[in-house]
């Protein structure tokens, strides 16, 4: 699915439809360079980058048992893929620190109303 209304937010919906938990490494999803200066400079930045919409990324989930040769294929039509995390059993989503600390986040996507 796209993230255009946010990572978190359109993670939690995937989620939500599968019946599945999700955790994201926010350390693990890719940034552009100016992105991850802004970051660096002001880490309150980071929730708007996980949460703030009109990112048009695509958002997979692949079996574990898959990965190798789904980042295979991504590598032979020269289209990059990231591991972000991992689905889980139980329900939400949760953004965690490169130390693994849950990150607590005001919001969890783009509110259109």
């Amino acid at each position: 699915m796209d993230i255009s209304d946010g990572l978190v937010g359109d993670l939690r919906k995937l989620c939500a439809a599968s019946k599945v938990a999700a955790g994201i490494r926010a350390d693990a999803v890719p940034l552009s360079q100016a992105a991850r200066i802004a970051c660096q400079r002001e880490p309150g930045l980071l929730e708007t980058v996980l949460t703030g919409g009109d990112d048009y990324e695509v958002l997979a989930t692949v079996p574990e048992d898959r990965c190798r040769s789904f980042e295979a294929a991504a590598r032979a039509a020269s289209v990059s893929v990231a591991r972000i995390g991992q689905i889980s059993k139980g329900s939400g989503v949760k953004a965690l620190s490169s130390e693994g600390a849950e990150l607590h986040l005001g919001r969890d996507s783009y509110k259109h109303f």
